[in-house]
């Protein structure tokens, strides 16, 4: 896969702070920083494609002291709760009608637990992370490899003001600890049993639906499967079980994943889980 290249720049006409927190993220992340000027989005890309000799560029716009990554094709990722809401307020609905939450798929095929300590390998927007840490009321350890996404999304979450029945959820963040790792290397150093249940939730090449919330998720993340090796290790690691996250049809790709049980959704994604016997 070819590199695809971070810049870190401004809005148009940016604070002395915005500029000041620019240069910082420049320097932390060995970034290179522009000076946006009069440059429209479209001229900035244009302006370092030339100077780099690239064709994959992506923007990590300071704007308001607030991070946005400009995707190539110029769609915005940020934090933000997306399907999170509607997914806990179906949840919320269940417990009020005295409905055991491990009715909800996501629940039942983790069988979580008040206390269970869940890895999640592929954080992306950390709308299941954190859905994990409403039931465990525990700590959720979630890697995210690319480092730019790992900034953006933990500071927007930092920021985020969760309101109405999600308010819940400004105080369970505090919960939720991110790592900036490949989750097979990880993996490979962790202790045996030192998680209750490892998620994963790989992005995909070829899904075959589209949701406008995660497009820009899409278009830039890493997409890999876990290999047998980083599997392996993931069962060593899980006291209870390996869930993977995936599309439907996409485990008949891979040859090793034998002793996973399926679980059909509704919708059109399915699970994968391990139990430790």
């Amino acid at each position: 896969m070819k590199t695809m290249l971070t810049i870190v720049s401004t809005k148009k006409k940016p604070s002395l702070e915005d500029i000041k927190r620019a240069k910082e993220i420049s320097k932390a992340l060995n970034l290179p920083y522009f000076k946006r000027g009069k440059l429209t989005i479209e001229k900035l890309f244009k302006k370092v494609k030339e100077i780099f000799k690239t064709d994959k560029v992506r923007l990590l716009l300071v704007e308001n002291l607030n991070l946005k990554l400009i995707t190539p094709n110029k769609k915005e990722l940020f934090f933000h709760p997306g399907l999170l809401k509607i997914r806990f307020l179906n949840i919320l609905k269940k417990e009020k009608q005295n409905i055991d939450s491990n009715d909800d798929l996501f629940y039942k095929v983790l069988d979580l637990k008040e206390g269970d300590l869940v890895l999640d390998c592929n954080l992306g927007l950390c709308q299941d992370a954190l859905l994990c840490a409403y039931k465990t009321k525990n700590t959720v350890i979630g890697l995210e490899i690319d480092k730019v996404i790992a900034l953006v999304v933990r500071d927007g979450l930092k920021k985020y003001n969760f309101t109405g029945k999600m308010k819940i959820f400004n105080k369970l963040k505090e919960n939720l600890y991110t790592i900036c790792i490949d989750n097979k290397k990880y993996l490979e150093t962790a202790k045996d049993n030192s998680f209750d249940v490892v998620y994963f939730s790989p992005m995909f090449i070829n899904p075959k639906w589209e949701c406008s919330q995660m497009m820009p998720l899409r278009e830039i993340a890493i997409k890999s499967f876990p290999d047998k090796e980083t599997l392996e290790n993931a069962k060593r690691v899980a006291r209870k079980r390996v869930v993977i996250k995936i599309n439907k049809g996409a485990h008949e790709l891979f040859d090793y994943l034998n002793d996973f049980e399926i679980v059909k959704a509704q919708t059109r994604l399915e699970y994968l889980v391990w139990k430790k016997k």
